[in-house]
């Protein structure tokens, strides 16, 4: 290759690596990596961007020292080899990370570190010369850089970089955060594998994660591991994981957020000690019933894996608790009028094993006969509805069916229902699970359904505190969601979340059932703070307060003042309802009250609805399409998504997905949230009727860069586009590009 070729494709490659080290609750300073390619030596659209095929993130926590390991592989799908340059944005507290090492192609490399003014001088530069706003976010206080070449043609590079930092502990909460987002990136990253071990040496209560669908296997009480694997996806936040270590029985953990200049925002985590004993303790004598759907839609594999899950829980029930059999289809049928002691059992056997599937689907029957079984004394009532389809006998409208059974559960039963195959209406099952102190599930039609079904089991029949109750003195505490506390079970957490006033040490007081015995209280001592720290808070607020409010209109009728109260929530923090659809995505304006409004055609086609963004109309979150069915793999997507939101996972309106919420016309960026609108992003803040000061900056001036010189923190909010409309600071700073 002669020099004046080299020189001809020679390109500046940055990959901007940034992690979020920080005081134990303070928001992200920098994002995750990106490669660009500021000047390509052939126009576009013939030139690729490079794309990110491979992230793997692999974490080891000993105690409070973190050893993150990340490998990326770059794609290059240009015939042509190309140069770089690595860079890695240092963190404000760089005390805290240390032992970095790189490598390329498994090679070490040396790099140079660069202060944070020189820094900052390559980081105007680049976004100058790119107009990239992206970019902005990446400005930090330090420079880590290192030449990368090869790039070669039509091929990929791998870097590799590992560094240790301190994670902060406060009280009984410690914290890990990588961040993951990548402003700008031209395609989603091809595979993404987060790993965390953790070993603690204190006993641990429950691994949290308040932003990703992790998954969690708790080795034993001082060892876990937390996992994220995600195909084709585009991060939307960083990485946030919570480690609870309980010094009582049941740990009670506080998570605060108060914004300058109104009330605050708290997540309240709870749950008993994973090595909390009842092994000597007597079983609390427990209610059961089982509601099997065999419709003739559940023959064949279906219609045996139900039976084997019912054999397996009748089987394992404890000495004193009763139990009930109803199968539906065209009609309802029982295998008793009244609940049954466990001497029955065999005989229960016998009946499953009759049972065979034909005919309707009778729904609303069912868990009207189901929620007339009674039984003395005050014992926990749980029952598990399993159905594969929609009603088709009887009351066929959803909202009633719900209806009638909220009327009829008298003895407070807790509901988990079940969703088997294609053809089931997820919002309905998971709102007559919601509703009714439970949780919901899918299972596809390949999967084992007696797994999840034993495992739902297993955990029920152990119940460690009931009928709970939350108390706060010393602050005021208001807003809080779910309204009603559900049963606490050994290895489960219960996610609560409201809004306070004052700051301060307050009392927090936990108040249940032990084991079925008398009332006990538990007590604890939290700060609730006066400071801007987890901007994750409010979303999740607020998604849990619309769902808790479109649950009242659906169940007493609309109002205007409930409807005004969902449509200030919604626009704020950009969450879809049947109330701002229309609002959110083109800013028309709003049918009047009871006028169902359709969700885009391009989120139907696709099958990425309301509910597919992880809400529903329960307290969980929002639901943007009453009653509405998702068939095939969206459906078990959308079942995955409510669970998600049911733990209190996920609070991005699409995380599943990665696209941004209602299909990228509202980002989310910390505690604020931007709707594209004619062509800007409009903080949801901004409102005309409050006559604030107005200020026009044109993109990339001199003023552009001078403001973010004056306010830091903005640059964060400025990385949303190059046409913005942002409330800081008492005014509305409107960025104009003339492009």
């Amino acid at each position: 290759m002669t020099t004046f070729m080299k020189t001809t494709i020679r390109t500046i490659l940055i990959s901007l690596f940034a992690m979020m080290i920080t005081p134990l609750f303070a928001s992200a300073a920098h994002a995750n990596g990106r490669l660009i390619i500021p000047a390509p030596p052939i126009p576009r659209p013939r030139f690729q961007p490079l794309i990110l095929e491979r992230q793997e993130v692999k974490t080891t926590i000993d105690g409070q020292i973190a050893r993150t390991h990340i490998r990326q592989i770059w794609r290059n799908n240009n015939r042509m080899q190309l140069e770089g340059e690595f860079l890695f944005p240092l963190p404000a507290d760089r005390a805290t990370m240390s032992d970095f090492v790189l490598w390329m192609d498994g090679k070490k490399l040396t790099f140079e570190t660069m202060e944070a003014g020189k820094a900052r001088n390559i980081y105007e530069d680049i976004v100058r010369r790119m107009r990239d706003p992206g970019l902005l976010e990446h400005a930090g206080d330090g420079l880590l850089r290192c030449r990368i070449y090869p790039i070669p043609a039509n091929g990929t590079k791998e870097i590799e970089l590992e560094y240790r930092e301190v994670i902060t502990k406060e009280g009984t909460l410690s914290k890990y955060a990588f961040p993951l987002e990548i402003r700008g990136l031209n395609d989603p990253i091809g595979t993404l594998i987060i790993d965390v071990e953790i070993n603690s040496s204190s006993p641990m209560g429950r691994i949290y994660s308040p932003t990703h669908d992790i998954g969690i296997d708790m080795h034993d009480s001082k060892h876990a591991r937390a996992t994220l694997e995600k195909s084709y996806y585009r991060p939307t936040r960083e990485f946030v994981l919570f480690m609870t270590h309980p010094q009582k029985e049941f740990g009670v953990e506080l998570i605060t957020h108060k914004p300058s200049g109104e009330d605050g925002y708290f997540l309240g985590l709870i749950s008993p000690r994973f090595d909390y004993d009842t092994s000597g303790q007597k079983p609390i004598p427990k209610d059961f019933l089982f509601i099997l759907d065999t419709s003739g839609s559940m023959e064949g594999e279906k219609i045996k894996q139900a039976k084997e899950a019912l054999r397996y829980i009748l089987r394992n029930l404890n000495p004193d608790d009763r139990f009930g059999v109803i199968n539906f289809s065209s009609d309802v049928h029982k295998f008793r009028d009244s609940l049954s002691s466990v001497s029955a059992v065999n005989d229960a056997l016998n009946y499953v094993d009759g049972l065979a599937a034909v005919g309707g689907t009778y729904i609303d029957g069912a868990l009207k006969e189901g929620l007339k079984f009674v039984g003395g004394g005050n014992r926990p009532f749980y029952i598990i509805f399993l159905t594969d389809g929609l009603p088709t006998i009887g009351e066929q409208n959803t909202d009633n069916i719900l209806r009638n059974a909220k009327k009829a559960n008298e003895r407070d039963a807790r509901v988990f229902s079940f969703g088997v195959g294609d053809d089931v209406n997820i919002a309905f099952i998971d709102k007559l699970a919601r509703e009714n102190g439970g949780a919901s599930s899918n299972v596809a039609p390949s999967e084992d359904l007696e797994i999840p079904l034993s495992n739902l089991y297993q955990k029920i029949k152990s119940p460690v505190l009931t009928d709970l109750n939350l108390d706060v003195s010393g602050v005021r505490a208001y807003d809080i969601y779910p309204k009603e506390l559900p049963d606490l079970f050994k290895g489960s957490q219960l996610i609560i979340t409201g809004r306070y006033t004052g700051s301060g040490n307050a009392k927090i007081s936990l108040k249940g059932k032990l084991r079925g015995a008398s009332s006990k209280t538990f007590s604890y001592s939290k700060k609730f703070s006066s400071y801007d720290e987890n901007t994750f808070i409010p979303p999740l607020w607020a998604n849990r307060k619309v769902g808790y409010l479109l649950n009242q209109v659906r169940l007493y009728g609309e109002n205007q003042e409930t409807i005004d109260q969902v449509i200030k929530l919604a626009k704020r923090y950009g969450i879809i309802t049947p109330y701002t659809s229309y609002l959110v995505l083109e800013d028309s304006s709003i049918p009047p009250p009871g006028i169902p409004m359709p969700m885009p055609i391009e989120m139907s086609r696709s099958g990425r609805d309301s509910f597919s963004s992880g809400r529903s109309y329960g307290e969980g979150g929002a639901g943007g399409m009453a009653g509405g069915v998702v068939k095939g793999k969206a459906a078990r997507n959308v079942s995955k998504s409510l669970a998600m939101k049911e733990e209190a996972e996920s609070l991005d309106a699409v995380e599943h997905d990665g696209e941004g919420s209602a299909q990228g016309k509202v980002q989310h960026v910390e505690d604020k949230t931007f709707i594209l609108k004619n062509d800007y992003w409009v903080d949801s803040e901004y409102d005309p009727d409050d006559k604030l000061k107005e200020i026009e900056i044109e993109f990339m001036s001199d003023e552009y860069f001078n403001l973010m010189d004056k306010f830091p923190d903005i640059s964060e909010y400025l990385a949303v586009g190059d046409n913005i409309k942002l409330v800081w600071e008492g005014k509305v700073y409107i960025i104009t590009s003339d492009e």
